[in-house]
Parts: structure tokens; sequence; C-alpha cells
């Protein structure tokens, strides 16, 4: 696959077990590519887990020994529920301190014209800030947080949060990246709403730049397996009328604190942010 991420693996068929050689080669390609893409598999819940499971130990999200969930607009149960709306940058769950190492998307069903993925390469964005940039975000420390979707507009206070470097070290491929997103990062410790505005939107000016972006184009039948922490993905309104549906798994370990965030937002009682200050 050209552009700034994602590598496209062909001739597999996901149903049997993947060769240790092929498997180590996958994991390659994803440590260095940070994003994988199967087309045209018909995968059975057990089938997209085992697949999955040769980039990391799948994640029982909410904490009910469950290790896949659904993701719809067409349906309430699961995340997404009916909601069509765009969603903006984000990786899930920086808020809690402990994200999901990886992610997932198995198409199950998807209407003609529905809102593509668009995938950032958090990675690449820190490579190509000018320099005095870079190293004013690598001196920031931000907080990413959620709010209670009764208070939204009224109340200032983040639920959830996590404050962390604004450019961490990738934990397993060992590349600094951008750590902070539209959906998550609120406030700059240290500064100013205004200031941190300033300073966040010209991070994101270049983290969100069509060069480092991949709009993937759904067909039943996909499988995506991509770096949580280093990609993050967001996608446009789902027209009126599409359908839109995906059997997700998750790769990671398991915390308190990232069970509470997925129930949360599963339970409709914590929302996305559309702002960062």
């Amino acid at each position: 696959m050209p552009g700034p991420l994602g590598a496209e693996v062909r001739g597999i068929d996901l149903r049997e077990p993947v060769p240790d050689a092929l498997a180590h080669e996958l994991r390659s390609a994803y440590a260095d590519r940070l994003l994988v893409l199967f087309r045209n598999q018909d995968l059975s819940a057990a089938e997209q887990e085992r697949a999955v499971g040769i980039f990391g130990p799948v994640l029982d999200e909410f904490g009910d020994g469950k290790t896949h969930s659904f993701v719809s607009n067409i349906s309430d149960s699961g995340l997404g529920g009916t909601a069509d709306q765009e969603l903006i940058f984000h990786s899930d769950m920086t808020n809690t301190g402990s994200p999901a190492s990886g992610l997932s998307l198995y198409a199950l069903e998807m209407t003609e014209g529905a809102a593509n993925t668009r995938f950032a390469n958090a990675q690449r964005g820190y490579r190509v800030l000018p320099p005095s940039l870079r190293q004013q975000a690598e001196d920031l420390t931000v907080i990413d947080g959620a709010k209670d979707p009764e208070q939204y507009d009224r109340s200032p206070e983040l639920l959830l949060a996590d404050t962390h470097s604004a450019v961490i070290t990738h934990p397993r491929n060992g590349k600094p990246q951008l750590y902070c997103n539209l959906m998550w990062t609120h406030r700059v410790v240290g500064m100013e709403d205004s200031a941190a505005r300033e300073v966040l939107d010209s991070l994101f000016q270049h983290l969100y730049d069509a060069s480092n972006i991949y709009e993937h184009r759904w067909e039943v039948g996909d499988l995506v397996v991509w770096d949580n922490i280093a990609v993050q993905h967001s996608r446009g309104p789902i027209p009126e009328g599409c359908r839109r549906r995906f059997r997700r798994v998750a790769i990671g370990t398991s915390t308190p604190q990232f069970v509470s965030a997925m129930r949360a937002v599963r339970d409709r009682s914590l929302v996305f942010s559309k702002k960062t200050t």
C-alpha cells in the first residue's frame, strides 16, 4: 500500500491457522507499517480473534469475558449505537492511561457510500514537525479526558482523565511519536486555554495533513488491524440510509480504568469531545 502507513496482505485465508513463519512476517509488517489490511475474508468471531491474536493478546474490553464486540449505526447494542455523526481523530481510550495497544474491525455489512475511515500516522506526524515545533511538543504535558453528556456545555470537569507527555516513545517499536489527539486532548498543563488551543492546532495541522493520512474505503469482508498507540482514526458522518456494521476485536491488557471507560462509552454516560480546550 502506498502512503504514510498500511500494508495489504494478499493470498491468505484467515479461516486457516497461519504458519509461524508467516505470522512473524505479519508482525513485522504491523510493527513497520502500523496497519495491515486483509480483503475478501469470511470470518467467524473465533476466526477473527485467532487472526488478531497474531499481533498480540486479544482484549476483554468490557470485563464480561467476551473478546469481541460490535460497532454499528443500525443497532443500540455495542459501540456506535445509532449515531451517524462525524467521529473526529483519536486513538481509543488515551484518557484511561491504559488504552488498547491495537484494534481491529471486520466489515460485516456496508452500504455503498457509507463513511470511509481515515487513519493518521502519529510517528510520521512527529517526524515532519518543524524543529522548533517538535522541541515545543517534547516539552508539553497534556490532559486527555471525557465529559458527562448531561454537563457537556456547562462544566469544564473531565471524567476518567489522564495526564501524559504530548510526545512519547512507542512502547513496542521504540519510535518517537505525537501522543495527543483532537477528540480526547482538552488541555495543556501550565497553559491558558487560548495558548493551548494555538499550540495544539499547530501540531494537528501537521498530524492531520492529507499527506499523513490513509483513507480506507470499506468493503464487506475487509479486516483491518491497526496500532492504536501510533495510529489515530476518524470518519465522516454516515449518510442517511447507509448501514455500517463491524465486528471489533482489540489487542492489549485489561485494566479497571480501561474497562470502566469502555462501559461508560457503551452506556452513553461519557461522550466523545468535539473540542480540544
